[in-house]
């Protein structure tokens, strides 16, 4: 339907189901380098690792694939919000009560994964949703496990050793 944000890897649109009255977020992996057969792994492993973890401060991956020229792809719930880096930028430092209540729902959802022997590896400020139309204010769901180390989920090391992965500053 649309275009809904891109980076410098990925570009993310807002899509309709073909037969369903659903409507879902696409990420699409668009850097040339990614669609090389360790990323189609890792993104591949991210929808795994995703599917495994239910826990409503999760998003969550309905499935995966690569489109015909290649470019591999994520089908996912559709959030409405703002991630967390931008409503800082946006209101500056938040209120006590509330920065509280996002770190305890992302605690949350990591102890789910951590109990799965997940680990993020990238836990930062804009891979953290703020999602306007929760069950409560500041409704929080944790985004992005591309780069996520699970010691159940089989296939090999995908990420070389003392190379640098995820955002150092976090």
């Amino acid at each position: 339907e649309r275009l809904l944000g891109k980076g410098g890897m990925a570009y993310v649109y807002v899509v309709s189901h073909v037969r369903l009255p659903r409507r879902f977020a696409l990420k699409v992996i668009t850097a040339p380098i990614a669609q090389g057969s360790e990323y189609v792994m890792r993104f591949r492993r991210e929808a795994e690792i995703l599917a495994e973890l239910e826990h409503p401060n999760l998003v969550t991956v309905n499935d995966w694939n690569t489109t015909p020229d290649g470019k591999p792809y994520l089908v996912m719930e559709l959030l409405s919000g703002e991630d967390l880096a931008q409503c800082i930028h946006r209101t500056g430092a938040l209120p006590a009560k509330i920065a509280i209540s996002i770190f305890m729902q992302v605690a949350e959802a990591l102890q789910v994964a951590h109990a799965r022997n997940i680990v993020h590896r990238d836990l930062k400020p804009a891979n953290i949703f703020l999602c306007k139309n929760g069950p409560t204010p500041y409704f929080t769901k944790v985004l992005d496990f591309g780069i996520a180390k699970s010691a159940n989920h089989g296939g090999g090391a995908v990420t070389e050793n003392l190379v640098l992965m995820g955002t150092p500053a976090y």
